[in-house]
């Protein structure tokens, strides 16, 4: 009798795995969308390495004299401090962000490259300020789009330059590179 049991349990949980097989049927209809889960937590920001310079002051004297009255311009190197960081491999991968400001005025951060354009003041004037980076240097341009007093236009300026190697873990898509005030906060710097 135990083993007739036995016989009929095997029996019945073998019809269980083996059970009626046919043809699949028609997808289901999609149902409803579930809610929406709770917020994580924060990721780790990481560590990233930025290197970023004070303020270089230039000014409106050292302007004038390497002004080149046939090519319309006149321009500043800088090199040192955090400037020889910057290698082959940053210019090839990273990102070089430049700003500007007038000694005068330091509220009124730009950034580079600029034209601002001075019609109003004089017909068909324009001035450019950009930057040719370098292994261990930054050359700023301040450019007329035409001749004339550069006296009047030139001032005591400052420039600061942010590097950021590439693949340096920071998270860079939302970050408004033209509002310098942003750039700072994002990147943890101080003035």
């Amino acid at each position: 009798m135990k083993n007739t049991f036995y016989i009929l349990i095997l029996l019945c949980i073998s019809l269980l795995f083996n059970g009626c097989k046919g043809e699949a049927g028609d997808t289901g209809l999609i149902g409803p969308k579930g809610e929406k889960g709770k917020i994580g937590a924060a990721g780790d920001p990481g560590v990233a390495e930025i290197f970023a310079t004070n303020w270089i002051s230039i000014t409106k004297a050292e302007q004038i004299k390497f002004y080149d009255p046939d090519l319309l311009y006149t321009s500043q190197g800088f090199s040192g401090g955090e400037l020889d960081k910057l290698s082959q491999k940053i210019l090839d991968d990273g990102v070089i962000l430049s700003y500007h400001r007038w000694a005068a005025d330091k509220a009124r951060i730009i950034s580079l490259p600029n034209v601002i354009d001075y019609g109003n003041v004089e017909s068909g004037l324009q001035i450019s300020r950009y930057i040719a980076a370098y292994p261990k240097g930054i050359d700023c341009f301040v450019e007329f789009s035409k001749s004339v007093d550069i006296n009047k236009y030139l001032a005591d300026e400052e420039y600061r330059f942010i590097i950021i190697p590439g693949a340096s873990g920071y998270r860079l898509q939302n970050i408004d590179f033209n509002n310098y005030e942003a750039v700072k906060k994002a990147l943890n710097l101080k003035d």
